[in-house]
């Protein structure tokens, strides 16, 4: 009897952790181009880390109006679509490995570092704003 709480202790707590899939989307700046913010897509995904706290963002190839990026984290890997066709820049867990016990959810620090990735863009686009200013580029 006494395992059997345990089990649905652990099972009430591993439901508690996780969340549905859903699509994260942003807006570009206003009067970006869609080759602008292809380029600053690109720039987040390759840039050095940013969090001391382990695991980053990786390019992992591109396809029209997509770009691909992986994170990594000890046992934890996730695999992002981040598309920029539409009027927002949307992004897509389309693999994930230690994240969900099913195709429906996934595990609240997946999003956690999503959003990482999604703050690493927004900083990629305001050094590209920054840099267009400093040059006297429009």
């Amino acid at each position: 009897m006494k395992r059997a709480w345990i089990f649905a202790a652990v099972v009430l707590l591993a439901a508690c952790s996780s969340t549905p899939l859903k699509q994260v989307s942003f807006a570009p700046p206003v009067g970006a181009s869609k080759k602008q913010v292809e380029v600053c897509i690109l720039n987040a995904v390759s840039a050095p880390p940013t969090e001391s706290r382990g695991g980053d963002w990786y390019f992992d190839g591109t396809a029209p109006g997509i770009v691909y990026a992986k994170f990594n984290y000890k046992a934890y890997k996730m695999r992002v679509a981040v598309g920029y066709a539409g009027e927002r820049i949307t992004m897509d867990i389309i693999e994930n490995h230690g994240l969900s016990n099913n195709d429906r959810s996934i595990n609240k620090q997946g999003y956690v570092w999503l959003n990482s990735l999604e703050a690493k863009i927004k900083r990629s686009f305001g050094e590209f704003a920054k840099e267009r200013a400093t040059s006297g580029t429009n």
